[in-house]
């Protein structure tokens, strides 16, 4: 059964919960799961089961740009400090005019200067290797300020948490970099120095802004540091919360089940109930097949080529493909 509990398109981690108390007939008065321990029950399930689920059959879900301007005599930029897994899809260069440009991954062995009898030419080992948290350009001799450099990762999905703890935005100020909410919000985590993430309530619920520095708070309204502008990617009904923070799971829609069936695995796994163990079991290899059938591919059509059998350029040319 599903319910939107809160005034929002997409159900909020608020209404999961419902769904789980409902679920699994757990009396209202009783004190063994409370809402902030079924909601750290299925931040587990998010990070061990339903994101590697997703990752496995949707492509890029998460996938973000982070670019840093390559500055003079700096060789090693850090990694973007939300990368799943501390890793990397790719790294390239962006030019002035915003085109991509391949950077080559070194390994180890290549960044050794070759020997004067090694037959690898020096100018071969262009490009930039990992080390720790850093992307580190090599060789180390010259830099191209004009680049950015561009690191692609996915990002890492943000923790749940209830929506009490997050504000709906009712008005959007780009110019004052500000946002408005219908009350007054919480504090913390609202408050002057906090760090804000913002969450989209439509498509695939990525963040709108990630860390930004509140410098002002009055009543309902919240000012921005300048250093994080909130552009105009931000939109009425988001919701803002703690850096790192979310009311609603940065999944598709179509998943939330699995939030349910995993919740229900975890309390039946506390009460040590099997006949709802098996229950929820089903639920959740159901859940699991339709995300399969329904993920998978991500573009259905297959791309064709198509062959123009016109001759174009009179009866010497050949016929050619587009």
């Amino acid at each position: 059964m599903t319910t939107y509990l809160i005034d929002s398109p997409s159900q909020t981690v608020d209404d999961i919960v419902a769904n789980v108390v409902t679920s699994t007939r757990l009396p209202l008065s009783q004190v063994t799961f409370t809402p902030a321990q079924i909601i750290a029950m299925m931040q587990d399930e998010q990070q061990t089961k339903i994101i590697p689920l997703i990752k496995k059959v949707r492509e890029d879900y998460w996938l973000t740009n982070y670019d840093q301007q390559i500055l003079t005599n700096v060789f090693s930029y850090s990694m973007p400090p939300r990368c799943s897994g501390g890793g990397l899809r790719d790294f390239v260069f962006v030019d002035p005019s915003g085109y991509e440009i391949q950077v080559p991954h070194l390994d180890p062995d290549q960044i050794a200067t070759p020997s004067y009898f090694a037959f690898r030419p020096s100018w071969q080992g262009q490009g930039a290797f990992l080390m720790n948290d850093q992307v580190v350009l090599w060789p180390q001799t010259n830099s191209n300020v004009s680049y950015k450099l561009r690191q692609k990762y996915e990002r890492r999905a943000n923790s749940l948490t209830s929506s009490a703890n997050c504000m709906q935005i009712t008005a959007v100020n780009p110019g004052a970099n500000t946002i408005t909410f219908i009350g007054s919000p919480p504090t913390p985590p609202f408050s002057i120095g906090k760090l804000i993430d913002i969450i989209s309530t439509f498509g695939q619920h990525v963040s709108q802004g990630d860390n930004l520095l509140i410098s002002n708070l009055v009543g309902n309204v919240v000012t921005f540091d300048p250093t994080t502008p909130i552009g105009t990617t931000v939109t009425v009904g988001s919701w803002a919360c703690a850096a790192g923070l979310t009311c609603i799971p940065q999944v598709p829609d179509e998943a939330y089940p699995i939030f349910l069936a995993r919740g229900m695995m975890r309390i039946a796994t506390a009460l040590q109930n099997s006949n709802l163990m098996n229950v929820a079991t089903k639920l959740a290899e159901d859940a699991y097949a339709e995300i399969m059938t329904l993920f998978t591919p991500r573009v259905p059509g297959n791309p064709r080529k198509f062959v123009n059998k016109n001759v174009v350029g009179g009866p010497y040319s050949f016929p050619y493909y587009r």
